[in-house]
């Protein structure tokens, strides 16, 4: 170990770069038939201009909200071509090209309306060329314009693939590539022999020049004619789709294999052991927002974001226990299996391999010198020296205990939380805490300290330790018999306790414990871990399902507005090359640490760094939107549309609505109120949808709101539809006006003949009597 104070030395020296984009950085997201996809073969993928994604499967056209997978077919519209989709292409007029194996089709997605046109081979290609002109390949070349088709002539031969990219088109052929440059003029080149014997999946336009993607591999357009490019494992396999992403990123989808390259950085290739299904993508596609969509010839389809999040495996052992920082500023990592440090430009470097720590977890870890580390183990407290080979046991009672905290006291000296207590250490002596005895548990858990107080965790109950006097804490609620996990003090001695069942407990200095569930906002279960970094004022929470953050200023707020919370990972986020719900964990108090203006977290694959400053909101913008208005009729809506009218009949309704949100669909929550009918809010829960029955004549405002599950209403996204329900006839003021006078006139009438009737009995009387 005499290398060990010289690396660290050598660490401190190296300058910080920055982190290069990796395939693993990538946030994942899969769908398959039992999310609702008709067919879990998707070949091909578009996005509207409302910001619907739409997939073509081999038994249906699909739109999709991020939640909800609605079909189309030729039962239900008879002019799409066929069941069996092949491409999709949304065109500058907001237009989806729908090409099948069995002709051609036109989408007007707003009014969800088909348009059969007559080409009927199967379409393999589709680019537009200029608003309302569109190339199609179907067998043979053709151009649809104005609802016309007609061949190009240029390409008498088999077409197959197209590509376009500013004024020039490539059409590969079956024996050829065709370039059709600015000017109109064709060039012609001749394809390798083995290529034209099999099937060419794709040609696509990058920066490195005009690539070939076919069942016999990958293959370039050079000075020199089309020549055959290596894969970046140099293996022999089919290749589907080409893609350079908006961030100069190259996609090569191949054979059960997706090889992704950042510019010039190395290939990186996802397998089935960092996907968790073979890879076999027939499209690759980046949305309006850079998301990366691929769709699967046999597992549905994935969505690739790239997060601010990063995931990185430094050592063999993936298995990271505890980190902290060293004196030297770099990163301390203690794995399942071994102990290294990790550079400020990524380099890792062991310092105990798995033998010296002899299976041991490490829960702990404490400089009290630059060059001296203690180790706080399963089998009591260690110290590793430059000077020694080898981990060297400090203080013969703590063998056997397991030591979870070790702190630094502010008086001097050292605070270790073991099994059988609590010790005080300095370099040379060990006191036991002469408050031990009045524990109810003297298994230390957590400990946190400020000049005015001591604040001791235990497996049963906190403990704060004042003026030379032990109070237990939480007297009369949950945390006063409560496992904790771990302990913050704020600069104004306020004290956050994370507890095991019971969430997190709240005390600021002159009121009652507040307690922070999961009825009120609390995300993930149980924290196991507080940071507050002062200059942001925000507090980050660490579980064993994700990441959050709470403002410091919202603890101040009354209880029943709650407290603002922002999610930055959640159960349902999955890195490339990990498993959901996967951080974080740790031992001990070393559980998170600060570096490199970013928060590093243990977890069971690697350590994830997250931006202590995120730009922009932590979660993606909510897209709300009215989709339509469902009676006898349907009546789609687009995202402009305001207001509807109904027929005078149509007094029983179903109201669609979404959230265009792909990346935490799970997580949104949906009230709605009928302004003018409710009286108060329906709350949805995860429901899209609101029926109404036998409503009145007149108009109403619709209003919907959707949020995330953690955020109150007060952070809600709202959008409404005035909906007008014309009267009948016999509800309008005329109709009654009408009936007024009919009963007026029949009372009169009927007055009329009394009083006719009277008189005339009055004469008769008169004659009767002269």
């Amino acid at each position: 170990m005499r290398l060990f104070c010289s690396i660290l030395m050598l660490l401190w020296l190296l300058p910080l770069q920055a982190a290069t984009p990796s395939v693993f950085d990538y946030d994942i997201k899969h769908w398959t038939s039992a999310d609702g996809l008709a067919s879990n073969s998707v070949r091909a993928v578009t996005q509207d201009q409302q910001g619907y994604l739409w997939f073509g499967t081999l038994y249906g056209l699909h739109r999709f909200d991020g939640q909800q997978f609605e079909v189309f077919t030729t039962e239900t519209h008879p002019h799409l071509a066929s069941n069996a989709i092949t491409q999709l292409l949304t065109d500058s007029d907001g237009r989806i090209w729908v090409g099948t194996k069995a002709g051609l089709s036109v989408l007007q997605p707003q009014e969800l309306s088909f348009e059969r046109l007559p080409l009927f081979n199967e379409v393999t290609s589709l680019i537009e060329m200029a608003p309302g002109e569109i190339w199609v390949a179907a067998d043979q070349l053709f151009q649809v314009q104005q609802g016309q088709v007609q061949r190009i002539e240029q390409v008498k031969t088999v077409v197959s693939q197209l590509t376009r990219h500013q004024q020039q088109v490539w059409v590969v052929a079956a024996e050829s590539l065709y370039q059709r440059d600015a000017d109109g003029s064709w060039q012609q080149f001749e394809l390798p022999p083995e290529l034209r014997q099999t099937p060419v999946y794709d040609v696509s336009w990058t920066s490195g020049g005009v690539m070939l993607a076919a069942e016999s591999g990958l293959y370039r357009l050079t000075a020199a004619g089309v020549v055959a490019e290596p894969l970046p494992d140099n293996s022999k396999v089919p290749v589907y789709q080409v893609l350079q992403d908006s961030n100069g990123a190259m996609w090569l989808s191949a054979y059960r294999k997706l090889f992704y390259r950042f510019q010039q950085q190395d290939w990186q290739a996802v397998t089935v052991q960092e996907l968790g299904n073979y890879p076999w993508f027939s499209a690759l596609y980046q949305d309006q927002n850079q998301q990366l969509w691929l769709t699967s010839f046999s597992d549905g389809i994935y969505r690739a974001g790239l997060t601010q999040i990063r995931r990185l495996q430094p050592g063999p052992d993936p298995v990271i226990r505890s980190l902290t920082l060293t004196p030297q500023g770099q990163l301390l990592l203690a794995a399942q299996t071994e102990l290294g440090v990790l550079s400020k430009d990524g380099d890792y470097q062991q310092i105990l391999a798995a033998e010296q720590l002899q299976g041991q977890t490490v829960h702990a870890m404490y400089w009290p010198e630059p060059t001296t580390l203690w180790l706080g183990l399963e089998r009591g407290l260690f110290q590793l020296t430059p000077e020694k080979d080898s981990l060297q046991p400090l203080f013969p009672e703590l063998q056997g205990q397991a030591v979870r905290v070790i702190q630094g006291a502010r008086a001097g000296g050292v605070w270790l939380g073991a099994l059988k207590g609590l010790y005080f250490a300095t370099a040379t002596k060990l006191e036991y805490w002469s408050e031990n005895a009045e524990l109810e548990s003297r298994q230390i858990t957590a400990l946190d300290e400020s000049e005015q107080q001591l604040l001791v965790g235990t497996s049963r109950g906190l403990y704060r330790w004042q003026q030379q006097r032990l109070t237990r804490l939480g007297s009369g609620t949950a945390l006063y018999n409560a496992y904790i996990m771990a302990i913050l003090l704020l600069p104004d001695q306020t004290i956050l306790v994370s507890t095991l069942d019971d969430g997190i407990f709240i005390l600021q200095p002159g009121q009652s414990w507040q307690q922070l569930h999961s009825g009120n906002g609390l995300l993930h279960g149980p924290a196991v871990s507080f940071y507050f970094h002062q200059q942001s004022g925000w507090i980050w929470i660490s579980t064993h399902k994700g990441i959050f953050r709470l403002e410091r200023a919202s603890l101040n707020q009354l209880p029943q507005e709650g407290y603002r919370i922002e999610e930055v990972l959640s159960p349902f986020d999955r890195q490339m090359g990990s498993l959901s719900s996967r951080c974080c964990n740790g031992a001990g108090q070393a559980k998170v640490a600060y570096w490199q203006q970013q928060l590093w977290y243990p977890t069971l694959k690697g350590v994830v760094a997250v931006p202590e400053q995120p730009q922009g909101t932590a979660l993606p913008d909510i897209q709300l939107r009215v989709k339509q208005v469902q009676t006898p009729r349907l009546y789609p809506l687009t995202a402009t549309e305001r207001r509807l009218v109904l027929e005078q009949y149509e007094r029983n309704l179903t109201i669609s609505y979404t959230a265009l949100e792909f990346s935490r669909p799970e997580s949104l929550e949906f009230r709605y109120l009928l302004q003018g009918f409710d009286e108060e809010w329906h709350s949805a829960a995860e429901r899209r949808e609101a029926v109404y029955t036998n409503l009145p004549p007149g108009s109403f405002d619709f209003v919907v709101q959707a949020k995330y599950r953690h955020q109150s209403w007060q952070d809600a996204v709202q959008t409404q539809l005035q909906l007008v329900i014309p009267r009948h006839f016999d509800e309008t003021l005329l109709y009654r006006l009408l009936w007024l006078v009919l009963i007026i006139s029949s009372l009169y009438g009927l007055f009329w003949l009394y009083r006719q009737n009277a008189l005339l009995k009055q004469e008769q009387l008169e004659r009767l009597v002269r």
